[in-house]
This record gives C-alpha cells, sequence and structure tokens, in this order.
C-alpha cells in the first residue's frame, strides 16, 4: 500500500490517482471516492447513480488497491471484480492507483462523450 501524500495545512491523507484516459492526475482525500474526486476535480467521468446501482462508472483498477462500498451485484457482479473491474462511485483507493472508465480497453474513447439523435426504431428522441 502507498503511502498517503500529507498537506501541511490539512490532516487528511491524500492518494494520487491517474486517469489516462482523461490525461489526468487526481487527488483523492481519505474515504473519499474515486468518482467524487473526479467530479470535483473537473473530470468528466462517466456516472448515473452514483449509488452502486447502475453500473455506468464500471472502471478498470489497473494499478494500486481499494476498498468497495456497498454495491448491487447488478452493477458490479463477482466475475466483474474477478476481472478487476471496480464501480468509481464505490471505491475508496487505499493508495495511489490507475484508473480507466469502461473496461479500460485500449481502443475506448479518450473523453466521453453525449451522443444526440434520434433512433427510429422506438421512434423517440434521445434526451438532451
Amino acid at each position: 500500500m502507498t503511502e498517503p501524500t500529507t498537506n501541511p495545512n490539512e490532516s487528511r491523507p491524500r492518494f494520487i490517482v491517474s486517469l489516462p484516459q482523461a490525461l489526468r492526475v487526481i487527488e483523492v482525500e481519505s474515504g473519499q471516492t474515486i468518482l467524487s474526486a473526479a467530479l470535483v476535480s473537473g473530470v468528466d467521468y462517466p456516472h448515473g447513480c452514483r449509488s452502486g446501482r447502475c453500473g455506468s462508472c464500471k472502471s478498470r483498477l489497473a494499478e494500486g488497491s481499494v476498498t468497495m462500498l456497498p454495491h448491487t451485484r447488478f452493477a458490479l457482479s463477482e466475475e466483474d471484480k474477478a476481472a478487476g473491474l471496480i464501480l468509481a462511485c464505490r471505491a475508496i483507493p487505499e493508495g495511489d492507483a490507475t484508473v480507466m472508465w469502461g473496461r479500460g480497453d485500449e481502443d475506448a474513447e479518450a473523453t466521453p462523450r453525449r451522443v444526440e439523435g434520434r433512433d427510429d426504431r422506438v421512434g423517440a428522441q434521445t434526451p438532451s
């Protein structure tokens, strides 16, 4: 486990989390989730419910270790965990880490984006 960095003016330790797809490195306070720290840092991290129920923030933990807060098996199964996946909204780093959203594939988009358009199969426009 990596020793946390501390700011002399603050009593809470912080860990460094690298987000290669966002080309960013963020600080995560002790007890803070990766998603929360990313959003506070201005990273447009893909997410939905923020409570471990939807799986939208499913990410690959490439390096480091995390403590997972309670979540549904629908959002993150035991098989997902065994494959190195986490939920950023429920993951608290235990040290410095590297995390990639989605399944962490090399071909994944570098920046999340919203796609708008019309799906003629159901005849409804996607929400904007």
